[in-house]
């Protein structure tokens, strides 16, 4: 499961239907543009508004410039011009009641309907390990690659309600925090 898919069931099944997205050119947030792989059935979120930003001023009228129906949830991209404006996303989403996805926890407790990603705090404390395995003398190239397993799942159910959304019980196991 992606972090679409994820929000698809989060939101009631919007598995079927459009997505938005914006990004930054050049930036790593972008995948949340790009279509599924040539594999994959085509989707409706595959058709969704989406649109290549370049400044804050461009995130914001691009979010107001939605179109009812236009998209049934925001996929929020993680570079830094996007999760500069999460306030802003936050609000339109509210506004024009479209559920939402962030790569993390704190977008979600500011608001959001869910993160799907990275546990930042973790993350930091691993990197942290291994700076310290090798100012203790370790051989970088000798030190295992390692990466994420599992998403690390955060899930606002006050804002669900807001939108009219029942999160699945098996959703609500598998999250690591629920806010309420």
């Amino acid at each position: 499961m992606d972090r679409r898919d994820f929000l698809g069931t989060v939101a009631g099944g919007l598995l079927a239907t459009p997505l938005a997205a914006f990004a930054q050119p050049g930036q790593c947030g972008r995948g949340a543009l790009s279509p599924r792989s040539a594999r994959s059935r085509p989707r409706a979120q595959d058709r969704a508004p989406r649109a290549t930003v370049a400044s804050s001023d461009e995130v914001r009228a691009s979010l107001r410039a939605l179109k009812p129906g236009a998209a049934d949830a925001y996929l929020q991209a993680g570079d830094s011009t996007i999760v500069s404006q999460t306030d802003v996303i936050i609000d339109v989403a509210r506004t024009k009641k479209l559920p939402t996805m962030f790569s993390d926890e704190t977008s979600v407790a500011r608001g959001g309907l869910a993160s799907y990603g990275l546990n930042y705090r973790t993350a930091s404390r691993h990197a942290a390990t291994y700076v310290r395995r090798v100012l203790a003398g370790a051989d970088p190239g000798d030190l295992p690659v390692e990466q994420m397993d599992e998403p690390y799942i955060v899930i606002n159910l006050q804002t669900a309600r807001g939108l009219g959304l029942t999160i699945p019980p098996p959703l609500l196991q598998r999250a690591d925090q629920v806010i309420e």
